[in-house]
């Protein structure tokens, strides 16, 4: 199979389907509404492309104007009734059910015989170029396409607030680490377990501070995103040391950015961990290898180890990085793991994990269908320096 540019499977998290933050409980995949089911054009799009669509996920849906849509487990079914246009989409891609059966294009494109108020750029079709149907536009302005720009070796795309580059091509993963630094990265990764009264999770844990007891971690392993509210009550477990006689509390927190830094409590005969050294996270480059180190989701687990590159950058309009992504894998359990440089440096810790909706292919390697997010290690400095290491 003709191996794709990787942005075009992965570009932005529109295509993608999460598969939940890498916390220790593993959520249920989402099952299809009980009872939903495809009628008329849907049905007759799912029949065709089923693998691509998906089950559905709700029943079809009238909105005021008469149009329809419908969820699906891999996008969105749509029925326009101005023009009889009946589609799926997955965020980036449409198939278009026109004149000459199902069409697949690109989002920001139309076929010749399709509506265009918005000018969009025109791609061929089997049918030739039948006249469109001219629709009026909606009184609103239309959403601003994606701006796409691309050298020899990355691509990006601006949307609003936001961009993203991918690198074009993926190389073979670098070999693992080995040596003082990579025993030194297996000494600094820790595991934690989070017990509430109600929950016990699995996350893991990076030592930083020089003191050996500071510990940085993802917020959503010891709180709430959406509140930003950390557990309470909650007993945080530290080891493998001792079979978890260490306990920890948390010390500062950044719910925004997923983070959160532990410290852990004094205990007779324990004079900390190793600690690893920060590197200077806007400095990585696209394509640079990456060691990704964490614990599985499970307490007997033993520590879990991967490479890959940086394959994917998401920043904001003024540069400053949010999120960045390897094809190293990481099991659930694993936020809060760490993600170093060759020199065992931290380049950032594990906060999510995402699952492509379409897999990326190598040549003589496995098709990639997951990608690791992490938090740039930048963002976390300012809760290093709250707490004075």
């Amino acid at each position: 199979m003709k191996q794709k540019s990787f942005w075009v499977g992965a570009l932005i998290l529109a295509l993608a389907l999460l598969i939940g933050a890498l916390a220790g409980v593993v959520l249920p995949t989402a099952a299809h509404a009980q009872g939903c089911e495809y009628r008329l054009g849907f049905k007759a799009i799912h029949d065709q492309i089923p693998n691509i669509v998906g089950a559905c996920k709700t029943d079809e849906k009238y909105d005021e104007r008469g149009n329809s849509l419908q969820e699906t487990a891999n996008g969105l079914m749509e029925w326009r009734k101005a023009d009889n246009f009946t589609a799926f989409t997955d965020g980036y891609r449409t198939w278009v059910n026109g004149p000459c059966g199902i069409e697949q294009r690109l989002n920001t494109q139309r076929f010749p015989w399709e509506a265009n108020p918005e000018g969009l750029t025109v791609v061929s079709s089997r049918c030739g170029a039948a006249p469109a149907v001219q629709v009026a536009p909606a009184p609103q302005a239309p959403a601003q396409s994606p701006v796409v720009t691309s050298d020899a070796d990355t691509e990006t795309i601006t949307e609003g607030n936001y961009k993203v580059t991918a690198v074009r091509r993926l190389s073979p993963p670098p070999a693992q680490l080995t040596g003082d630094v990579s025993k030194r990265v297996d000494e600094a990764t820790v595991q934690l377990v989070v017990l509430t009264p109600n929950t016990i999770a699995i996350g893991t844990g990076t030592v930083v501070g020089a003191d050996g007891r500071t510990i940085l971690t993802a917020f959503h392993v010891v709180g709430d995103n959406d509140t930003g509210k950390i557990n309470s009550p909650m007993v945080i477990a530290v080891g493998p040391y001792l079979d978890y006689t260490l306990r920890a509390k948390v010390v500062a927190a950044d719910a925004e950015n997923d983070l959160a830094l532990l410290h852990v409590e004094d205990k007779q005969g324990f004079n900390g961990f190793t600690h690893l050294a920060l590197t200077d996270s806007d400095a990585t480059q696209l394509g640079q290898p990456l060691y990704v180190y964490s614990y599985p989701g499970r307490r007997e687990g033993g520590l879990a180890r991967s490479t890959g590159g940086l394959v994917m950058a998401l920043a904001n309009t003024g540069g400053s990085r949010l999120t960045l992504f390897t094809e190293a894998q990481a099991s659930p359990g694993s936020s809060g793991g760490v993600v170093v440089n060759a020199q065992g440096d931290v380049v950032g810790i594990i906060t999510l994990g995402v699952k492509l909706v379409h897999g990326i292919d190598r040549p003589g390697l496995p098709t990639i269908t997951q990608l690791t997010g992490f938090v740039p290690i930048n963002l976390a400095k300012p809760l290093l320096a709250q707490v004075g290491q």
